[in-house]
């Protein structure tokens, strides 16, 4: 092996979900590689035509390895890891299930250390993978699979899955700087590529490119101005776990994908988010009811007051829906209004330090869904 990708992750031990599932599929389908190299005389073609080829399995598929790259999981259908990667970088600030992407270290523009992630939130200090494109398919195996090395992926990758990042690094992972300069403005043709997002994106994203929340309320403009590497990355291939489309799969040439970014960099629709759905409907008997006693209303309702609330569910409500329910206006009813003491007298002095209280706004929204008698 001429160079290892990286050498940070030590004595990694991955998720136990992935480990017992996925151990026994590498074993069976590693068998298998060595004599698949040599049926295909080194290589072949693919069915993305970036796989096979120049030493490379005849099935090895870049695509399905950028998928891979970006968000390894989702395309095996696993479960996200949900602690920090142990051997993710100390000097890295980030956590959680990010920390076993390779994206995350590796970047989007596949320069690591010395790309977009040079300083900043994403930091890590390892190199990127376009330093490595020039090593042998082999060596570029082993170091992904890592095994018994402190980048050991071997219990979560199948032979298969490391032939698919070794065909992306070789034939995929290429270098974004004709289409997106330092300062990651993109450099295509956005009028070229208002037509091919029309063609290509619209029906997902919509015009303004403001249907689909692609994270923390950004629509298709606002990440392609934050992060253009990754936008770039997920209109040549999609996004894992999910059903974009490729454009490289569709066919579309390198310039024509930076077109569409530059294109993406000019639009400025937000995006609304969705209504919350409606309150669930409240029952009388079993959430409003059960208030009355908790209050300690039925310590003077039971027997003076004018209001009985003790007896039964049915009695209760009638006695209450007796001039005491606006559900017209339902803030104004006599049952909330009084014990939050809003200028009329209570007796029983304020239940209710404000409008803000759970009760009252579980009495309020009960009536507002029609003080149902249920």
């Amino acid at each position: 092996m001429k160079q290892r990708m990286v050498s940070h992750f030590r004595g990694m031990h991955p998720p136990g979900d992935l480990r017992g599932k996925l151990a026994a599929i590498r074993r069976a389908s590693s068998l298998a590689i060595p004599l698949l190299l040599a049926a295909c005389g080194g290589g072949g073609g693919s069915g993305d035509g970036l796989g096979g080829g120049g030493g490379l399995p005849a099935t090895a598929s870049a695509a399905r390895g950028a998928q891979l790259y970006d968000k390894w999981w989702s395309e095996l259908g696993a479960s996200a890891p949900a602690t920090t990667n142990p051997d993710y970088p100390v000097v890295g600030t980030q956590t959680g299930a990010n920390t076993w992407r390779c994206t995350e270290c590796h970047g989007w523009d596949y320069k690591g250390s010395i790309g977009a992630y040079a300083s900043g939130s994403h930091f890590t200090g390892i190199a990127g993978v376009l330093a490595v494109t020039g090593n042998t398919p082999e060596a570029l195996f082993a170091s992904i699979e890592g095994t018994a090395t402190s980048h050991d992926f071997a219990p979560l990758f199948t032979a298969n899955d490391v032939w698919d990042l070794v065909a992306f690094v070789k034939n995929g992972a290429l270098d974004p700087s004709p289409w997106i300069d330092a300062t990651g403005s993109a450099l295509g043709n956005a009028a070229t590529g208002s037509t091919l997002y029309a063609s290509n994106c619209a029906s997902c994203h919509g015009a303004t490119g403001s249907t689909l929340d692609l994270g923390s309320g950004q629509g298709v403009g606002a990440r392609a101005d934050a992060d253009p590497w990754q936008a770039l990355h997920h209109i040549r291939w999609g996004v894992a776990g999910s059903a974009m489309p490729s454009m490289e799969e569709a066919g579309l040439s390198h310039a024509q994908q930076a077109a569409i970014l530059a294109y993406a960099q000019t639009l400025t629709g937000t995006v609304t988010p969705p209504p919350p759905p409606p309150p669930a409907t409240l029952s009388y008997a079993t959430d409003i009811r059960p208030i009355w006693a908790a209050r300690s209303c039925t310590g003077c309702h039971g027997t003076s007051g004018g209001l009985t609330l003790t007896g039964t569910a049915a009695a209760s409500y009638a006695a209450i829906m007796a001039g005491r329910v606006n559900t017209t206006t339902p803030s104004s009813s006599l049952i909330l209004r009084k014990p939050l003491t809003s200028g009329v007298s209570h007796g029983g002095g304020q239940l209710f330090a404000s409008t803000a209280d759970a009760d009252y706004q579980k009495i309020l929204t009960w009536i507002t869904q029609g003080a149902l008698n249920n």
